[in-house]
Formats: structure tokens, C-alpha cells, sequence
């Protein structure tokens, strides 16, 4: 019986131009979602858009959360260690956001903002 080789199962991916590589389907394209925005394509972006505020509010809602839990019990020592770990997930999705640096630096201040803005209106 001969072995016939079976097709390969996932097709081949072109990168989009100007892109050294494709982003995973979790990531959102900061850069293009720019472009796309700048191009006038306002309706394209605005769910996007929307997403990114919604996790902004979902980070918000946690570090409030864990803020909050351990105000309660008066340990100084985890709301450090607990801004430390927002402060890592930060810097690592600055790093994720965009290979352009200054556009993801201005990406990550505008979700600080967002975030920073429903934990204190969790206050």
C-alpha cells in the first residue's frame, strides 16, 4: 500500500504589506487600526476601539478589586506588590502593542488614562 503525503491543513499566510509579521488573531493591530482610522474608516474602527476600552475596564476593575481587598485588611505590602504586577502587565504590553515604540508608548498612556480613569470612578 502506497502512503500518500495528506495536504497540509493550514494554508500558507502572506504577511500584509509593510509588516514583518502577521499578529497573532488575540492581538489587535494598533498601527493599522491607526491608519484605518486616519483613512477616514471610522466605522471599521470603532468596535475596535471599543474593545480596548473594555479592557481597559476590565483591568481597571481588577486592580480595584485587589486594591480594594487588601485596603481592607491593611496590607500596605501586597498593594505594592499588586502595582508592581499592573506596572509589569503594562510594560509588557507596551512591548506587544506596536514595534513602533513612540506609537505604542502614546497606545499604553491612553489605556492608563482609560483605566486609571473607571478605577477612580470605582472610588
Amino acid at each position: 500500500m502506497a502512503q500518500t503525503s495528506t495536504p497540509n491543513e493550514e494554508p500558507d499566510v502572506q504577511p500584509a504589506k509593510g509588516h514583518a509579521r502577521r499578529p497573532p488573531l488575540a492581538e489587535v493591530d494598533s498601527w493599522e487600526l491607526w491608519q484605518t482610522w486616519k483613512r477616514g474608516e471610522r466605522d471599521w474602527v470603532r468596535p475596535w476601539i471599543g474593545l480596548l476600552v473594555s479592557f481597559c475596564a476590565v483591568l481597571a476593575a481588577m486592580y480595584s478589586f485587589f486594591f480594594f481587598s487588601t485596603s481592607a485588611s491593611n496590607d500596605t505590602g501586597s498593594q505594592v506588590a499588586i502595582t508592581i504586577a499592573f506596572a509589569a502587565l503594562f510594560l509588557v504590553l507596551w512591548r506587544r502593542i506596536s514595534p513602533r515604540r513612540g506609537f505604542a508608548l502614546a497606545v499604553m498612556l491612553l489605556l492608563i488614562s482609560v483605566s486609571g480613569v473607571a478605577f477612580l470612578l470605582w472610588l
